[in-house]
């Protein structure tokens, strides 16, 4: 009788061991894992923010200087009284007046004469030197103020009684031109300058418009003589 009842123990021992290895050999499904999300809620500040500088940066100015602009009105009627503009008469020119920030200008046109004249009333309105004027019409000036001429050569410097005056010799499209570049401080914040350019062929003419412009100083010629 015992020995029946060990038998049916490894019996049923042994199928039991069989079902223990089914469970455990990989066929069975393999279990899902559930992940949980979190949300990480958003920093306000990021950590790159929070690094100091290890030396003091050094202040660059920028503010730039401010002084008080004069009324556009007053620099145009201002600029009207430097020259007697009734000189050029309609029949003969055309005019046509800009104003901007910095200067305020008059360009008169000649199809008659083939000629330009060009007032410039330029605007330092926290006031400009004789020095600063002196430093602003230089060579290098001209040779920018000349550059859409094919070439030029200065030929005449002088002054007056404040009123200077630059000639040149100029040509353009084979035609040639004598410049009268006149250049006077007006007021404390102002300059003007006045250029009058004719053709080598209408000379007489330029010295009939440069006597009624400039009469105490038509040319450098007339101021030596």
């Amino acid at each position: 009788m015992c020995s029946i009842i060990a038998i049916l123990l490894l019996v049923v021992g042994g199928l039991l061991g069989f079902s223990a290895v089914e469970q455990t050999s990989g066929l069975a499904p393999t279990p899902q894992i559930s992940v949980e999300t979190v949300e990480v809620a958003p920093t306000l500040e990021s950590p790159v923010a929070t690094l100091q500088a290890t030396a003091e940066a050094v202040p660059i100015p920028t503010q730039a200087i401010s002084c008080a602009t004069q009324d556009s009105a007053q620099d145009l009627a201002e600029m009207t009284q430097v020259i007697d503009a009734k000189i050029f008469e309609p029949a003969f020119w055309t005019a046509r007046s800009d104003v901007g920030d910095q200067r305020t200008t008059t360009t008169w046109h000649s199809d008659k004469f083939g000629a330009v004249a060009y007032l410039e009333y330029l605007h330092f309105d926290c006031g400009v030197s004789q020095e600063q004027i002196d430093q602003y019409f230089t060579p290098q000036t001209f040779q920018t103020i000349m550059s859409s001429y094919s070439s030029y050569v200065q030929t005449a410097h002088c002054a007056l009684n404040g009123l200077r005056l630059f000639e040149f010799d100029a040509s353009f499209n084979d035609t040639q031109y004598h410049i009268l570049y006149w250049v006077k401080q007006v007021t404390p914040t102002r300059v003007a300058d006045f250029t009058l350019t004719f053709p080598i062929k209408q000379q007489s003419k330029l010295a009939e418009y440069a006597g009624r412009l400039f009469p105490a100083l038509p040319t450098c010629q007339a101021a030596s003589g």
